[in-house]
């Protein structure tokens, strides 16, 4: 009777670790972005052509710990403040000043591997950035 007890409490602990390995393999991690105008390059073409970037930061987020496989990576603009001129505000055409203002940032994930990510953070030649922040949120997916 003792050796059924004992078998059955090697079967309980082995389904616990399995349960417990389970649970690190669906892990998360967030975390805070923070980028300054002293960061971001001067602009790239003087002409401001179309499309074209102010400014680009190339960054590397490292995890606190690797995950087993390369897992989703979420990026969120959480604020941001511009200098007026970016804003078109010297510019008479109205409907000019609104697609200045919806077409300032990009924010982007461009690599995703086990201990980290790389992202970009850009401004398109017409903005002019004192600060922004954003968050990240790496996750596994089944």
């Amino acid at each position: 009777m003792a050796q059924d007890a004992g078998a059955g409490l090697v079967q309980r602990l082995q389904a616990l670790e399995a349960k417990v390995a389970a649970l690190e393999e669906r892990r998360f991690e967030s975390g805070a972005l923070q980028i300054y105008s002293g960061q971001i390059p001067e602009m790239l073409n003087a002409k401001c052509e179309k499309d074209l970037y102010r400014g680009i930061v190339n960054q590397r987020v490292t995890f606190s710990k690797p995950f087993p496989r390369p897992p989703k990576v979420l990026l969120a603009l959480d604020s941001f403040a511009m200098g007026s001129e970016s804003l078109g505000s010297q510019s008479a055409n109205p409907q000019k000043r609104i697609n200045e203002k919806w077409k300032l940032l990009n924010l982007a994930v461009l690599s995703v591997d086990q201990e980290g990510f790389n992202y970009r953070f850009a401004t398109y030649c017409e903005g002019m950035l004192a600060v922004a922040s954003g968050s990240w949120l790496a996750l596994l997916e089944d």
